[in-house]
């Protein structure tokens, strides 16, 4: 009986010397307490149906923090949260987008978005990604626009390398049945990109600054200098 006893107490010791494990911390893919809808001061409305982002305002600059899982493609219903203003006819839109977070291997990125009535849809964004920790980031522009049949044809804009320590400017542009797309480091310079067709877009759409993270980690996205410009034909 003792030997019993004996035994019983020295496996529970050995339980109790066991490190305890501990559980890695889920993604967060949303913030429940931030609005859908409501204005940005300066900015525009929010458009962020998942309430996958937050939005603060510092001086002139808008921090946009994206949950996890916020992406922007069709198949995802669109989860990246964004800042949109409406316009009508041909427009300028620009913003500058501060060089992006680098604690992360997922694609993070963010850019200039522009929504139609009936899901038209036009993206032109930086975005980059690694493989490892300790590989170089894979910088990508997409510059994309929804077809006639609502199919997202996306052209990467890969061979275009900039310094990506400093800010960019974004620039999309309609004029009349195109929209035309362009990058800046300083506003002077421009690189242009091969133009989408909308001829079936309506007159109304809404533009503005948007964000994705496809990290495990909430990333937050600085843009400064949003405008939209009205032009006459």
């Amino acid at each position: 009986m003792k030997t019993i006893t004996l035994i019983l107490l020295t496996c529970a010791c050995f339980a109790a010397d066991e490190p305890a494990k501990t559980e890695k911390p889920k993604p967060i893919t949303e913030f429940p307490e931030e609005a859908t809808e409501g204005e940005i001061p300066g900015w525009g409305a929010r458009h962020n149906p998942k309430r996958t982002g937050k939005y603060e305002l510092d001086g002139t600059t808008m921090n946009l923090t994206v949950a996890s899982d916020a992406d922007m493609n069709p198949e995802s219903n669109f989860k990246g949260p964004s800042v949109l203003v409406e316009v009508e006819g041909d427009f300028v839109a620009e913003v500058t987008l501060a060089p992006l977070p680098t604690d992360h291997s997922s694609w993070v990125g963010g850019g200039l978005l522009i929504l139609g009535p009936q899901k038209q849809t036009a993206r032109f964004n930086h975005a980059h990604n690694r493989s490892k920790r300790e590989d170089d980031f894979n910088e990508v522009l997409d510059w994309a626009c929804t077809d006639d049949g609502g199919k997202m044809r996306s052209i990467k804009l890969s061979a275009i390398k900039f310094d990506t320590t400093k800010q960019r400017i974004l620039r999309i542009e309609r004029r009349g049945t195109k929209l035309h797309g362009a990058l800046s480091a300083d506003g002077v310079s421009w690189t242009e990109l091969y133009p989408h067709n909308i001829h079936r877009w309506p007159a109304k759409l809404r533009v503005g600054p948007f964000g994705l993270n496809m990290s495990s980690s909430p990333k937050t996205l600085q843009f400064t200098a949003f405008k939209v410009t009205p032009k006459a034909k």
